[in-house]
């Protein structure tokens, strides 16, 4: 983060995100982004360029608890507050982290301004509970005994961070017609899995396995995360929960063969060594291996209506392409060449008198159907 307020660096953001008072709720976002708060020399700059007052910046982030007007430390720690988290301890494990810390009480820095300490919102990860956000790495489980080694640890990994949204990016392994997919769900990536995520694209380059790597929405078994699971023609898919990175190469090697006699030579190997190092290699995946038709998988996930998550752990959220194979866009496409909005209204009035109470549009008002013949003699 930037410590000194320049004015070119606030004229780009204010070109970026615009002049009139609407723009102000960006323009915060970014400055704060940008230092960590938001420093008073960056909003009198905002105040002078832009078509935006004092009151209407002061409005604003003082509304948003998110938005600070003091300096936050180098490394921003986010305790979630949420019920879940409350209810499986993390106002201990957030007294741990400020003893570990060494932030002084009724403060939510350190002297040296290298740590900030604060409350959120949930991060949609109870299953995980309790949970935190170091910079941009989420962790759950947490305890206060664990909290400390987790901060020091992100800490010495220095630049080495990875975004949320960075699973979204191609990662070159599209060849093969397997796949392994890897939850990225929010509780998946609070379990770890980003850090899987690249363990396995490692391994797979390393073993010039013919397999792509494919990061998944959803997989609607966040109590196993992170899951991986392995796709392939002609078998049934085999899925693996709690994932660690350093299982990654055996967990490709019990489903794909390594590609060339160099590769091979080096995993014999590598092989030989672990088993004599370690007592638990054959063992290893039997411990981690599920089944989504065993009954307790069945039992939580056969009474599920996805609506949102419909394909969920088949591909990400931003697969147009996999969405439109899957069916996708179907029902737009048909309405657009249909070219006829009375249908429309007519197929929606039917679906409304077949749906369950608890699934019917418009519950909360007159159904869509009534309201439109309503409107429609205005």
């Amino acid at each position: 983060m930037k410590t000194e307020v320049r004015d070119a660096d606030i004229d780009a953001i204010v070109a970026q995100s615009g002049r009139t008072p609407d723009a102000v709720l960006p323009i915060l976002r970014k400055i704060q982004d940008t230092y960590g708060y938001l420093p008073r020399e960056a909003l009198r700059r905002v105040c002078e360029i832009a078509e935006i007052t004092p009151a209407n910046i002061a409005g604003v982030s003082t509304f948003y608890s998110r938005f600070r007007h003091r300096p936050a430390g180098r490394h921003v720690i986010s305790m979630c507050g949420g019920t879940a988290c409350h209810v499986k301890g993390a106002e201990p494990v957030k007294e741990a982290a400020r003893r570990f810390l060494e932030i002084p009480s009724g403060a939510d820095t350190d002297p040296g301004r290298l740590f900030t300490l604060t409350t959120v919102g949930c991060f949609g990860c109870c299953t995980l509970a309790p949970v935190a956000r170091i910079d941009d790495a989420i962790q759950g489980c947490l305890t206060p005994a664990t909290v400390g080694p987790l901060i020091r640890d992100h800490v010495a990994r220095g630049a080495a961070r990875f975004p949320v949204g960075e699973w979204e990016r191609g990662n070159g392994l599209s060849r093969g017609a397997a796949e392994i997919r890897i939850g990225q769900g929010s509780c998946c990536i609070a379990g770890g899995s980003l850090q899987v995520r690249l363990a396995l694209e490692q391994t797979v380059r390393n073993l010039g396995a013919d397999v792509r790597v494919t990061g998944v929405g959803c997989v609607g078994m966040c109590h196993e995360a992170p899951l991986v699971e392995i796709v392939r023609d002609g078998a049934a898919p085999m899925s693996y929960a709690r994932v660690q990175p350093e299982q990654t190469e055996r967990l490709v090697l019990r489903h794909f063969a390594p590609r060339g006699v160099l590769s091979r030579t080096k995993t014999w190997f590598s092989s030989i060594l672990g088993r004599l190092l370690t007592d638990d290699g054959p063992e290893l995946f039997p411990r981690n291996s599920i089944t989504l038709r065993d009954p307790r998988s069945c039992e939580f996930l056969g009474r599920q209506k996805r609506i949102a998550t419909e394909h969920g752990g088949m591909m990400g959220p931003l697969d147009l392409e996999g969405y439109e194979r899957a069916g996708g866009f179907e029902a737009l496409k048909a309405v657009l060449a249909r070219n006829d909005p009375g249908r429309v209204v007519e197929e929606i009035r039917d679906c409304e008198g077949a749906a369950a109470p608890a699934f019917r549009p418009g519950r909360n008002g007159p159904p869509y159907g009534r309201r439109r013949d309503a409107t429609r003699s205005w």
